[in-house]
């Protein structure tokens, strides 16, 4: 026997006015009249429900008079219906009141759901939208309707002051913080600001939430352990407002596929820590797309997507002390990709941008608009680690469009391709300037501000031809510590040659009969290798030069 058929032959069987005839909770009945399940048994005695207790915890009982004490979880499993306080959603008629009379309800009852019904036309809500604790709001897939672009507030969190829902953003008080609160599940049109949230905590979130013709979608204030989730923010905006705002002290707060075409993107300032950007993006901006400003620590930017950024993509230019960590962006035509605010900057940075960050579209003019693809790394606390990547036929050092003062930190992962001794090479590491340590790997010679040079390799031809080697290694006599492998394929066959270089001395540590001298050359390390076959030309040698460390 189905549910449905279970249930009306229990009513059936039940008297008016029993037990039985009102175990239905409100859950239960809105379940029914949408078509769908409920369980066998019944969650809550209808008439029956608690006022709210301050500070109840996840997981507390908490007594009803005549049944069983439920937990906060449970009391979530109850839905409450804005239309049933007779909000219209005739896209005309303002239904703030009424919603907020649901939301009021649910917060009476000790927590439960507020959802929106099915309507052909949006929700007119001239707002705010009061959210407390313990109240999940469910858009049900509607539109939600501001007065005007640029003016009002849709959503506000609250806190209840003699049973009346009051806005928590003059002064905060412990019992003004939200907790395990929701807005889910639908569209939000014509307003200034979509939500403004103010210590909206503990497992609160924002999912599956879009803004059109929305000047922010939000603005957040002292939120500690929330995340948005699946959320966009789409239309005109004003370069001097981001459509994402967390302002004055928000931590351990997650963003996970939060997207903005908008002027501005993202802004972090007043103190943020323990934030992660997953799978973000900004596109069109002409202001910054993520911009840090005062003292952000410990913040992740993983797998985003940044494209036609007329403006800055990451932005440090009014930053403090700074933790950021990037791996796996893709920078698609960007005038400048990182700005760190110069040799004025204020900023102290620390962290990586890897070589798992792609950009691509440099330099290139798209729709009578140049993006430069421009690294602006001068100041001089810029303690970032930088690695960038290029294939074998790149030029050595930074690329052109990059701006390198002398704190930073450059690393050159190379390709490997065995065709030639330039080709073979160790990762290449430079450490320089400042209070960093003057540190080198691998044969890039010294050191200097966007350089990191190659060796090159020129082979004679005749029957006894003599190749050299030179090297980006400087000639130091006296403190030179370096090794060598090189492999010799000739007319005569396959050869290896190896040893070590002691300042100016060879030592030899292979068996081959050819000759291999130590010689300087320019000021740098040149090594000569005789008796080369190369009658017919095709001769060629392969392996390393490089420095100990």
């Amino acid at each position: 026997m189905s549910i449905i058929r279970r249930l009306l032959a229990f009513l059936r069987r039940a008297k008016p006015g029993s037990d039985a005839a009102t175990s239905l909770s409100r859950r239960d009945a809105l379940m029914l009249s949408v078509g769908g399940t409920i369980p066998l048994v019944p969650l809550a005695i209808a008439g029956q429900r608690d006022p709210v207790a301050a500070g109840i915890a996840p997981g507390t009982m908490v007594a009803r008079p005549g049944g069983r004490a439920r937990t906060l979880q449970a009391k979530a499993l109850d839905i409450y219906s804005v239309n049933d306080k007779g909000a219209l959603g005739d896209g005309r008629t303002d239904d703030t009141a009424a919603i907020n009379a649901a939301i009021l309800e649910v917060h009476r009852a000790g927590g439960g759901e507020v959802i929106f019904g099915t309507s052909p036309s949006p929700y007119h809500v001239v707002g705010p939208i009061l959210l407390p604790s313990n109240v999940a709001i469910n858009l049900n897939g509607q539109t939600l309707v501001g007065r005007s672009f640029n003016e009002g507030v849709m959503f506000a969190t609250a806190t209840v002051r003699n049973d009346i829902l009051v806005r928590n953003n003059q002064s905060f008080q412990q019992n003004d913080a939200v907790l395990y609160s929701s807005v889910r599940n639908g569209v939000i049109k014509r307003c200034a600001i979509a939500f403004e949230f103010r210590n909206f905590n503990v497992s609160c979130h924002i999912t599956d939430v879009a803004t059109l013709d929305v000047l922010q979608f939000g603005v957040f204030f002292q939120c500690f352990y929330m995340s948005l989730t699946n959320c966009s923010a789409r239309g005109p905006s004003d370069r001097s407002k981001a459509a994402f705002a967390f302002t004055g002290h928000n931590n351990l707060i997650t963003l996970l596929r939060v997207s903005a075409t908008m002027e501005s993107g993202f802004l972090f300032e007043g103190g943020t820590a323990s934030v992660s950007l997953i799978g973000c993006s900004c596109e069109g901006g002409g202001g910054s797309a993520v911009a840090f400003r005062g003292d952000c620590l410990g913040i992740f930017i993983d797998s985003g997507y940044w494209e036609a950024i007329p403006g800055t993509v990451f932005d440090f230019r009014a930053a403090g002390v700074c933790s950021v960590s990037f791996r796996g962006n893709y920078v698609n035509y960007a005038d400048t990709i990182l700005d760190d605010g110069g040799p004025q900057s204020p900023a102290t940075l620390f962290g990586s941008f890897d070589a798992s960050n792609y950009l691509a579209n440099i330099g290139i003019t798209h729709d009578d608009r140049t993006y430069r693809g421009r690294m602006l790394l001068s100041c001089p606390r810029n303690f970032i680690r930088y690695e960038i990547p290029f294939a074998n036929d790149a030029p050595t050092g930074a690329p052109a469009n990059w701006t390198i003062g002398p704190s930073i930190q450059a690393a050159r992962d190379t390709a490997f391709t065995g065709r030639s001794l330039s080709d073979v090479r160790s990762r290449s590491r430079l450490h320089y300037g400042a209070p960093i340590p003057l540190s080198r790997e691998g044969d890039v010679g010294d050191p200097y501000p966007g350089t990191i040079d190659r060796s090159g390799i020129t082979i004679a031809t005749g029957g006894g031809a003599v190749a050299t080697v030179d090297s980006a290694i400087s000639w130091r006599p006296n403190s030179l510590r370096a090794t060598f492998i090189l492999a010799v394929m000739d007319n005569a066959g396959a050869h290896k040659l190896f040893g070590d270089i002691y300042g100016d001395q060879l030592v030899r540590q292979d068996r081959s009969d050819k000759r291999v001298l130590l010689e300087q050359y320019q000021g740098r390390v040149r090594l000569r290798v005789g008796d080369i076959d190369n009658r017919s030309g095709g001769a060629s040698i392969t392996g390393s030069l490089q420095i100990c460390t």
